[in-house]
């Protein structure tokens, strides 16, 4: 069983123009919704990111990349080292409408292989799924030679990936650029989660 949940709180935002971890939709902070939903589900909940301060007030442990500046499989890295347990859920503040339910699924999914990750409408989730401690020598070589991109190491590892078909398109809705943010403000005033 699964007991810990990482969040990826680490991406430069470049498209949005600011931390999307700190942007606020109905008075809480994105990174506060994925956090309050990986609490009901796991016993421990870590932060990965390179602006610490900026995440204090969650009360959360955070750590940083240990290969800085090298984006999300260096959150992925650090998350796994950082982490006590085999087997981690990890997930980006990119997703902010993730479920619990989606989250459990792939967390209880039985696969002998290093991660498990969601496919969504031919769209693969790389960073929503689940990552075993296996994958850390692989990640640092990775790393080390600067072969950054996720699709790569999926190529190297052959995931276990597993249909989303029964959830509905919004919960991997993701959040890229001002627009996106607009339409994720209405989204969630119409739901109002």
């Amino acid at each position: 069983m699964i007991t810990t949940g990482v969040i990826l709180a680490g991406g430069r935002s470049s498209r949005m123009g600011e931390n999307k971890a700190l942007l606020s939709v109905n008075g809480e902070k994105i990174i506060e919704l994925i956090a309050t939903r990986l609490r009901k589900l796991f016993k421990s909940v870590i932060i990965i990111s390179n602006t610490p301060d900026d995440f204090n007030f969650l009360g959360l442990k955070i750590f940083e990349d240990i290969y800085p500046g090298l984006g999300p499989l260096a959150g992925i890295h650090s998350g796994l080292v950082n982490s006590k347990e085999e087997k981690n859920f990890i997930i980006s503040c990119d997703l902010p409408l993730i479920s619990e339910e989606a989250i459990k699924y792939i967390s209880e999914y039985d696969s002998e292989k290093p991660a498990i990750i969601f496919r969504k409408n031919e769209q693969l989730q790389y960073l929503c799924g689940v990552y075993k401690k296996d994958l850390i020598p692989l990640l640092e070589d990775s790393l080390k030679r600067k072969e950054l991109r996720l699709f790569d190491l999926m190529k190297k590892i052959n995931p276990e990936i597993v249909e989303a078909n029964q959830f509905p398109d919004e919960v991997f809705f993701n959040l890229n650029n001002k627009e996106d943010y607009l339409l994720l403000k209405e989204i969630i005033s119409n739901k109002k989660i």
